[in-house]
């Protein structure tokens, strides 16, 4: 029926939307004050009626005080509170790799697809800003493909990932009153749940910028992660940071085996590959990767086996990435670097000493850059040798119509595959891991071809 279809669509789109028809359907509200304040002849005339109705009074008092027990005993009970979460709340995806053949599980497959600075509602009060949105939008559904489903893609090069990261500058906030932010993360969010494929955030320079004008910023960093939280919570799988780690998109992602090839993917052989996301602040924070990220870094690399294959995920990038034709693969058409992080505390080196596990660095932030750099161990001026300890440095490429730049717009793509020769049932040191990246345009054609890189 209509309803069920409208409700259907709220569960799906948006999980915290309550179908008022229900409700009156069930009838509860009319019943209950009809019940309690006796509107009708024949209940005042019934003692039958009035024994009921002094009954489900009495019920009703009993009812509402054992719910402000029970609530009191979860406030005052941390372990019952959270129970209550697990069971009542949307849990959000969790991550797998996908075999490449039904019959064969020996070979697993995982693909993510980075959009770079969106920049929706730039401009957003002239004839010129929302013209933007609408080619972004259309763009969105060339690189995402049919909503139906993430596999049956129109565009065969950015077909089955797995993942959509958005990399920063979402927003252009800095043109935004209050309020406009929210409304653009949440149309944002309605339009990739539609996909059916978990969507992970960093925030980038522009995402909670000041406001040009009045010179305070729309909505804090918290507030729009609360807003894909709150609507979005089968398929956000983005976290706040801990607290003591400068910005709010700070966290860590596992992504497991095949469901099918494990009882449980709980445990940490289960864990075949981890992502780390760093928030490197800008807008109402300081742009800066400083000491607390760099701890945080070690201080989760350290949880699990620190030889899982890792991949980082920022918004601004380091000097670093200074462009060279002797190991660079891809566009250099903001000189090299627009502008690096104006702070750094050293997030290259300790990911090349520290870190050997992470094989790469990902950012946006340049709209006209969207090039690849391999580096050893020792500097970042040579290139990369087959030893798993090498670090790669990548650019997305400039997907959205806003921001600086007329370059025809894409999406950087990478795809993880894992070869799984598990014969003794010790499988982290069975498996061998391989990236490559490339980038797809909007028109189809694919450039910039990366790798493979294999790690042992």
């Amino acid at each position: 029926t209509p309803r069920n279809t409208a409700m259907s669509r709220h569960l799906e789109i948006d999980s915290i939307m309550v179908d008022p028809e229900a409700e009156e359907e069930d009838g509860l509200h009319q019943g209950d004050y009809s019940i309690v304040n006796g509107t009708t002849k024949r209940e005042q005339n019934s003692f039958l009626t009035r024994l009921g109705r002094r009954s489900l009074s009495w019920l009703t008092w009993m009812a509402v005080t054992a719910a402000i027990a029970i609530v009191g005993l979860a406030v005052t009970s941390p372990p019952i509170l959270q129970s209550w979460k697990q069971h009542h709340q949307p849990t959000p995806a969790r991550l797998f790799y996908r075999p490449e053949d039904s019959d064969d599980n020996s070979r697993w497959t995982f693909t993510i697809l980075q959009l770079a600075d969106l920049h929706l509602g730039e401009a957003q009060n002239t004839v010129w800003g929302p013209k933007q949105d609408n080619k972004t939008w259309k763009a969105l559904e060339t690189f995402l493909g049919s909503p139906t489903s993430s596999y049956n893609n129109k565009n065969n090069h950015t077909a089955a990932y797995d993942l959509i990261v958005l990399s920063g500058d979402q927003l252009t906030a800095n043109d935004f009153f209050r309020r406009n932010a929210t409304t653009y993360y949440l149309e944002l969010g309605r339009r990739l749940v539609q996909y059916q494929t978990p969507f992970a955030i960093v925030f980038g320079n522009h995402d909670d910028k000041p406001n040009d004008a009045t010179g305070v910023a729309a909505t804090s960093r918290i507030e729009l992660l609360r807003v894909l939280q709150r609507h979005f919570p089968s398929w956000c799988v983005t976290q706040p940071g801990p607290s003591h780690v400068t910005g709010v998109s700070n966290y860590w992602l596992n992504i497991h085996a095949p469901q099918s090839s494990s009882s449980s993917n709980d445990n940490d052989n289960d864990i075949v590959t981890r992502l780390v996301f760093l928030d490197s602040g800008g807008g109402s924070l300081p742009q800066q990767i400083d000491n607390s990220h760099l701890s945080f870094l070690v201080q989760g690399n350290a949880r699990y086996n620190t030889m899982v294959p890792t991949m980082a995920f920022s918004h601004i990038p380091t000097q670093e990435y200074a462009f060279s034709t002797n190991y660079c693969v891809g566009e250099n058409n903001d000189g090299g670097i627009a502008t690096p992080t104006s702070g750094d505390a050293g997030l290259v080196r300790t990911l090349q000493h520290n870190l050997s596990n992470v094989f790469a660095l990902a950012v946006g932030h340049n709209h006209g850059n969207d090039y690849c750099c391999s580096t050893n161990n020792d500097d970042c001026t040579t290139p990369a040798s087959s030893s798993h300890h090498d670090l790669h440095l990548c650019f997305g490429r400039h997907s959205g119509y806003g921001g600086y730049g007329s370059w025809d717009r894409g999406v950087r793509m990478y795809e993880f595959r894992l070869l799984n020769n598990n014969t003794t049932g010790n499988q982290s040191q069975q498996r061998q891991f391989s990236w490559k990246s490339w980038v797809s345009m909007e028109s189809g054609q694919v450039q910039d071809e990366y790798g493979p890189y294999q790690i042992r």
